[in-house]
């Protein structure tokens, strides 16, 4: 196997610290109430991505742990699992705005991909959310929001 391969089958072990036994599976509501929903009820939190914090506008520390999460994974281009961060800080405070706009700005268009048929009704109620919300955003990330509306 060449040097290069193997970093890349490597890579998911080191960026994940070997870690891999202690991560609870999480289920989704699909698995456990027939399909009837795709909510992720719980997403993890990963250890060792980093440290980048992002201050948002709540006042549960437990969701701004996941907002921040989200950014990381989607500064690292993993925008499924960025999406289901920011939903679990959506579920654990659903007031806050940024939470919302996190998961609108992962599911659109980024660098490496063109935004999904599936995923624009997703991302058009997510940003209906922030925007919603936008009373409890301060200035700043009001500004956030309102140039994601303009996307």
């Amino acid at each position: 196997m060449s040097t290069s391969r193997l970093v890349w089958v490597l890579l998911p072990l080191l960026v994940c610290g070997g870690d891999w036994n202690s991560r609870a599976r999480t289920a989704t509501a699909a698995e456990t109430d027939g399909g009837a929903s795709e909510y992720v009820k719980e997403a993890p939190l990963f250890k060792n991505l980093g440290n980048h914090h992002h201050p948002i506008d709540t006042t549960v520390p437990l969701a701004q742990r996941y907002f921040d999460q989200g950014l990381i994974l989607a500064f690292g281009f993993n925008h499924a699992e960025a999406a289901r961060s920011f939903r679990e800080a959506q579920r654990l405070d659903p007031d806050c705005a940024m939470a919302y706009w996190g998961e609108a700005l992962v599911l659109g268009p980024n660098i490496n991909a063109a935004m999904t048929e599936e995923n624009v009704p997703k991302a058009w109620a997510a940003l209906q959310q922030s925007l919603k919300h936008l009373p409890n955003a301060s200035p700043r990330h009001r500004q956030y929001i309102e140039a994601l509306a303009q996307r």
